[in-house]
């Protein structure tokens, strides 16, 4: 008795129709958001929102930090690395005058990197000249390994750095100080006991007068810490390819759903449910804008994924609703005349736990995918993420209470059911 009782209170109250400008007040207030981060990271990154190179074309380079790089200290490396790109110079001096079309973050950990995208501004030759050139220039900048202290005893000078000097660093300091006129010997170190530490056997009076170019001859790459990668170049004709192909399977997907759900229940339900899929799409890019990642091919491929999956809750209540109508349009059911705004609360209550259990379980995978899986994986699977939500909400909110408004303004025909059947369906709702 109780739980009849427990679903009548919930039939009264469970008003979507009636609700309809409060639910849209969420996505107004995504859309507001989304615009208010897209002009925040136009004015700091350079870019409303971070469009791969899969559909601008261009070149990318990719400076590896690792965990060297953190959100505290982004700005610095982020900032150092397009200054130093940007005055990048020919052999002969002259500037290039690139212009750095993006700056974004990937990866985390281990992972993190920055990565620097631009257009071209010369033929293949000179690109592959000046890419070079920019790989080199942002190693030496980004990559620099500065002394912490030095210390002369008599005609020996001991270094002492932040990290151990694996691998060739002693060989490549000594080496780096002759560069610079600097008689500088043999280096003595000890990997054991002083790993820090690293000396030369060089008279003080040598440096007389060039303290200054000593500690700049002190510094070299710290190529152990990372890496400056060449991503290579994404043409103007292929990118444009890529990006109709994407639009087009987008495209092709809604008119071949739209035509499943006309076929399949009726033109205006096809109407509300292809209206709930450019939600999802929506919110999917107001995601990407608001977190700036990067949209790619990878993201084109979790649009495609949503719009089936959404689609499926769709199916689900439309299905309900197409049994309803038939049931109960026109008639008197449990004291009030079911009208489309009833028959479409009526369908949502009748599935809104089978819509939310299949969203939960799904977004608890995809959850998993994007804590423990690889950045690769997760850019897959954050907007992932972002559309079952988004589907969910349309799903139940928005899609119904499109069809109930449409249905309003055409209501057309609808078949009648025989007596016998229509009495179980009223006996079924007075329960």
């Amino acid at each position: 008795m109780k739980m009849k009782k427990l679903n009548k209170l919930f039939d009264n109250d469970f008003k979507i129709v009636e609700n309809k400008g409060k639910i849209l007040l969420v996505p107004l207030a995504v859309i507001v958001l989304t615009l208010i981060m897209g002009f925040i990271h136009l004015g700091t990154r350079g870019s409303f929102m971070s469009v791969g190179m899969d559909f601008t074309g261009g070149y990318r380079i990719t400076i590896k930090l690792g965990a060297t790089l953190t959100d505290d200290n982004y700005d610095f490396y982020a900032d150092r690395a397009k200054n130093a790109a940007e005055t990048l110079t020919k052999a002969d001096g002259e500037p290039y005058g690139l212009k750095i079309a993006d700056v974004s973050s990937q990866g985390e950990g281990g992972d993190a990197a920055i990565v620097l995208k631009f257009l071209p501004i010369g033929s293949d030759d000179e690109m592959n000249e000046l890419n070079d050139r920019l790989q080199k220039r942002l190693t030496d900048v980004i990559f620099l390994l500065e002394a912490e202290s030095h210390v002369f005893d008599g005609n020996v000078v001991t270094v002492t750095y932040g990290i151990d000097l694996i691998g060739d660093y002693p060989d490549n300091i000594a080496e780096n100080l002759r560069k610079n006129g600097f008689a500088a010997g043999a280096p003595r170190y000890d990997a054991e006991n002083a790993p820090k530490r690293v000396s030369f056997a060089l008279s003080q009076a040598d440096i007389a007068g060039r303290e200054a170019d000593f500690v700049n001859a002190l510094s070299i790459s710290d190529a152990y810490s990372g890496e400056v990668s060449n991503g290579g170049q994404t043409g103007a004709v292929v990118s444009g390819e890529i990006l109709a192909r994407a639009l087009l399977a987008v495209a092709v997907a809604l008119i071949l759903m739209f035509l499943y759900i006309f076929i399949r229940f009726e033109f205006l339900s096809g109407i509300a449910s292809v209206l709930a899929l450019f939600h999802d799409l929506l919110m999917m890019f107001c995601f990407m804008i608001i977190f700036h990642i990067e949209i790619t091919n990878t993201f084109m491929a979790a649009v495609i994924t949503i719009l089936g999956y959404s689609i499926n809750n769709s199916i689900i209540i439309f299905d309900r609703v197409r049994e309803n109508v038939r049931n109960m349009a026109g008639k008197r059911v449990a004291g009030r005349v079911a009208k489309p705004a009833f028959i479409a609360n009526k369908s949502v209550k009748d599935t809104v736990w089978r819509s939310i259990n299949t969203t939960v379980t799904t977004l608890i995978m995809i959850a998993m995918v994007a804590i423990i899986g690889v950045w690769d994986i997760r850019i897959f699977a954050l907007p992932l993420i972002a559309g079952l939500l988004a589907g969910a909400y349309s799903s139940v909110l928005i899609a119904p209470a499109v069809w109930a408004a449409l249905k309003v303004v055409f209501p057309g025909k609808e078949k009648v059911v025989k007596e016998k059947k229509q009495k179980a369906v009223k006996e079924n709702l007075q329960v």
